[in-house]
């Protein structure tokens, strides 16, 4: 069993960290959710409905995949992986490699 060495600066990536940055690679600059639709595409998540708002009237249906990609892309931006940027017009944070 052989063990690779790392150059000063660098970090192991695992497996999921690769597919994310291949992800964010292939498609550019990605809101959260559509990188959690590419990221976990299968995931029951998906199908978990919350209420939200006035009862039984507001109901959304994935919102705990937003806020797991939000959160794992996060966790790649304090790696210094990617980095967020807010597009001038004011909508939603974009995500991009670094």
């Amino acid at each position: 069993m052989t063990t690779a060495r790392l150059r000063e600066g660098e970090m192991m990536q695992t497996i999921t960290e690769k597919r994310a940055l291949a992800i964010l690679h292939k498609h550019g600059p990605m809101r959260a959710m559509a990188f959690a639709h590419e990221m976990w595409p299968d995931s029951p998540s998906w199908l978990q409905m919350k209420t939200c708002g006035n009862g039984a009237h507001g109901v959304s249906r994935g919102l705990g995949m937003l806020r797991a990609a939000a959160g794992y892309l996060g966790k790649l931006r304090r790696k210094g992986l990617v980095r967020s940027e807010y597009p001038p017009d004011g909508g939603s944070t974009r995500w991009i490699l670094r």
